[in-house]
């Protein structure tokens, strides 16, 4: 399939910004993932705990999430439609974080503080995957 359309600039600054969104998400994965017992120490003891007894599989969506989300949005750069599956994956994984954070963990009260950074990554993901899927409609992906 060949692109019928050609984006327009707001979709080309909308895909650059998901790309550095997720690049960002993708070093925070690895910030988590070789951070130091020391290091953890020095946060407050309720995100000790909540760091310490974090499911396997929720370590897995969080990798899931920003290597899909940013190779998807790399695929919306590149103007390619696998970048639309990769988006629903990525938001299927931030989803089932999200309802861990705010319904499974009870190691961290959800405070304002608490809760915010899980609504800004599930509301931003829910918008590029509905973002990806219209320009997808619109022809701009091939």
């Amino acid at each position: 399939m060949t692109t019928t359309q050609s984006p327009t600039k707001l979709f080309r600054v909308i895909s650059i910004f998901a790309l550095l969104w997720n690049a960002i998400g993708a070093f925070q994965f690895f910030v988590e993932m070789s951070m130091t017992e020391e290091t953890l120490s020095s946060y407050p003891q309720d995100i000790q705990n909540f760091m310490h007894n974090i499911p396997s599989w929720f370590t897995y969506a969080f990798g899931i999430a920003v290597f899909g989300g940013f190779i998807g949005s790399l695929g919306l750069v590149l103007l390619k439609n696998w970048s639309v599956i990769l988006m629903q994956i990525s938001f299927f994984a931030v989803f089932a974080m999200t309802f861990y954070d705010f319904f499974i963990q009870n190691d961290v009260a959800m405070t304002v503080a608490f809760s915010t950074m899980p609504i800004v990554v599930f509301s931003i993901s829910l918008f590029l995957l509905i973002f990806s899927r219209r320009a997808k409609f619109k022809g701009y992906l091939n």
